[in-house]
């Protein structure tokens, strides 16, 4: 009797696993090539204005994605639930339009109100039609291109429209700072 015990456990310990991984790995794809599922819940934005003053080449408005892993439970024969993440691996988000809106006027052409986009560079760039964000790496970094016409406090909303699994839209104002050309 406990030679059959030990037998059957040996079975369970030694066969089920494999059974349970070859399912898994082909029902749900948590095999060699499985990569988990990302995506950005919302946006944490600061600014490097700490000190309340800073050039305009040196001002940085800043938007990191906030990033969870999504898992899916499903039950595999003797198993009642096996946790994994989607086959799938969605690690991007696209920015369709970046709104940068001064709350003061900033020069002659750009007044309280305008839209300053065109004014500011996107990690260095010019902002283009949309831009990718890689939650492995990347976080949005916006920068003004040209000083404003005089030194000046100035605070700005800045608006991003996401076609996003979980967010579409990120709002966020920036405290005041003094802006030196």
């Amino acid at each position: 009797m406990i030679r059959k015990f030990f037998v059957f456990t040996a079975l369970i310990v030694l066969v089920a696993p494999s059974i349970c991984f070859l399912a898994c790995g082909d029902c749900i794809g948590c095999g060699p090539n499985y990569e988990p599922e990302y995506y950005a819940t919302d946006y944490k934005w600061y600014t490097n204005s700490v000190n309340g003053s800073v050039t305009y080449d040196h001002y940085k408005i800043t938007a990191e994605p906030i990033i969870v892993k999504q898992s899916v439970a499903m039950s595999i024969g003797l198993i009642s639930n096996a946790y994994a993440s989607s086959p799938h691996s969605s690690k991007k988000d696209v920015v369709e339009k970046i709104e940068i809106i001064a709350h003061q006027d900033y020069d002659a052409t750009h007044l309280a109100g305008d839209d300053l986009s065109e004014l500011f560079l996107v990690n260095g760039e010019d902002i283009g039609e949309s831009i990718i964000i890689d939650y492995r790496v990347d976080r949005l970094v916006l920068t003004p291109k040209s000083p404003p016409a005089q030194d000046n406090m100035f605070n700005f909303t800045v608006k991003l429209y996401i076609d996003g699994k979980q967010v579409d839209y990120s709002e966020f104002t920036t405290p005041m700072v003094e802006i030196k050309k």
